[in-house]
């Protein structure tokens, strides 16, 4: 068996050294909060927040929320595990479920004004595709004539669902980013179709030397686009027809890209995950 890995292995914190230190928020004026997407690190600290500050107004692209419902349920055994008893108080399925009912969604360019309670000042903002998974969202802010970016998880080029992101095409005042490979020259990163040769030539490597391939990925937006590639391929005869076999939370967010194929920037619209041969 050959382990073919998307990501790199990173140490990663866990219970309560990962959330955040909302204390910074304390005594300061907040109104709303706006989720660039649904991925653990962006998402799973939002039930918390909104225990200490239940005013607080929730937006988010409509697919984030749909994921949401789904992740926040399912993180919620995971926190159990990683969160000693009595260290801090888990979130229930009831919170969820009411959590879920209070975000207000909002589509891609789209703009709307977050209101205030603490000034009359008024704010518009506007949600970007980011092209990273399905529902991510840059996150622009105007006011006052100035205009502040931030960017979220973003991918430029295209992937096999995704077609990636559709940047502001205004100058902007204040960019916020984040990035995976910001120390890394961009000619060592490899084009997506490069990717998809080199990848589909090892596993038929290892199937045709009678061996299993086994893809570590993440179960929302990884998986996704790993289900698509492999398919694809196969159906153009580039890689060895043999069963796929998946499982856990993805098969469930497979769904949410199939309801959501014709809404957003997708290639392969007629693609639909679920109908993809899978066994568990």
């Amino acid at each position: 068996m050959v382990s073919y890995s998307t990501a790199e292995c990173i140490l990663k914190k866990t219970g309560l050294d990962s959330l955040p230190k909302f204390d910074l928020l304390n005594d300061k004026p907040t109104d709303n909060v706006l989720i660039s997407h649904a991925h653990q690190d962006h998402l799973n600290a939002l039930p918390f927040l909104i225990k200490k500050f239940p005013h607080l107004k929730i937006i988010t692209t409509p697919q984030t929320r749909a994921i949401a419902e789904l992740t926040l349920h399912n993180a919620i055994s995971i926190l159990n595990r990683q969160v000693n008893e009595g260290e801090i108080e888990i979130y229930s399925h009831d919170e969820v479920d009411l959590l879920i009912k209070s975000i207000n969604y909002k589509s891609y360019n789209e703009i709307f004004s977050l209101s205030s309670l603490n000034s009359n000042q008024e704010i518009e903002a506007e949600f970007f595709d980011a092209g990273h998974i399905l529902g991510s969202a840059g996150i622009m802010l105007r006011f006052d004539g100035i205009k502040i970016f931030f960017t979220g998880d973003i991918n430029l080029s295209s992937q096999s669902l995704l077609s990636g992101a559709h940047l502001p095409r205004e100058k902007i005042d204040i960019l916020i980013t984040e990035t995976t490979y910001g120390a890394t020259d961009t000619t060592l990163i490899n084009y997506w179709k490069n990717e998809i040769e080199r990848f589909s030539h090892s596993i038929n490597k290892v199937i045709n030397n009678g061996g299993s391939v086994l893809i570590p990925v993440f179960a929302l937006g990884k998986l996704q686009e790993m289900i698509a590639t492999i398919w694809l391929q196969m159906q153009s005869n580039k890689i060895t027809n043999v069963d796929v076999y998946t499982g856990g939370i993805g098969n469930k967010i497979n769904r949410i890209y199939d309801y959501n194929r014709y809404s957003i920037n997708r290639n392969e619209k007629d693609l639909i995950l679920s109908d993809i041969p899978q066994k568990n």
